[in-house]
This record gives C-alpha cells, structure tokens and sequence, in this order.
C-alpha cells in the first residue's frame, strides 16, 4: 500500500528505535525508505548583540548530522534511499519534502509530556499535511489519566 516512507529523526537514541518500526514498515509494504532532520535556522534566533559565525557552526552541526545519518543508516536492517537535511521551520520542510519526494506515509516520534500538550511540533506539523501519519510515543513518557 504505502510505496514511499519518510521517517523523521532527531539525532537522539530514539530515532533509531523509531527507525526500526519503519524498517519492518517498509519491509511489509515494500517501500522506499527515507529520513529527515529538520535543523533550526540559527541566524534567524539570533538578537545581534555579539559578533557569531553562523556558516561555520552551521557546518559544524552538519558534519555531525551526517555522521549521524551513516551511524544510523547502519544500523537498520533495510535500505535508506533518501537521508534529507533541512533547516528552518519543522512543518514546512517536511511538507516541502513530502511533495518533492512524493512520500505517501510520514512516521514521527512524539514526546507526550506536559509541555507537548500545548507547544506540540507534531500537532502543528499534522495540521500541515495531507498523508498518512504514524505517531510513535517516544520511550520515557507517562501515561496521563
């Protein structure tokens, strides 16, 4: 049913936990698989008040990422087609991605804690898009009553 998967990764041991349920998601639909990190745009939070080199701190965090991305790539037992860097606003780079890349089923991690409740990127994200959305709780969380 669903032919092409984007999974979207955090860069924290959850993501490969999340990336795993995927894998086996891909694997029974047949699918491509692919990631995205969506990385906040830093010179956009920045006040102005001291001198900072963004393009190399951007560069730095990059390298890192993709490290990341071949770390993670690695470890999942199915292949990833597609590992997508993007920067700036979460629901709009992922809708920008499941456009181009013609993704029909988008897998997240959720974090269920007080503060999600009400600043939530994942509720904010799911009113942007149009596809198939599979919510993972993220390990750690408690159950509310």
């Amino acid at each position: 049913m669903y032919k092409k998967i984007l999974v979207s990764v955090d860069f924290t041991n959850e993501s490969q936990e999340i990336l795993m349920k995927a894998a086996d998601l891909a694997k029974i639909h047949q699918a491509e698989l692919n990631l995205i990190h969506v990385n906040v745009n830093l010179s956009a939070l920045y006040s102005g008040l001291i001198q900072v080199n963004f393009e190399k701190i951007q560069n730095i965090i990059n390298e890192e990422q993709e490290k990341f991305f071949k770390e993670l790539k690695q470890k999942v037992n199915y292949p990833v087609n597609e590992c997508i860097l993007g920067m700036g606003d979460l629901s709009e780079v992922i809708s920008q991605a499941i456009k181009e890349y013609e993704i029909d089923l988008l897998i997240i991690g959720h974090h269920n804690d007080f503060l999600g409740k009400f600043f939530s990127s994942a509720k904010t994200l799911l009113n942007h898009i149009n596809i198939d959305t599979l919510v993972f709780p993220l390990k750690g969380n408690k159950k509310s009553s």
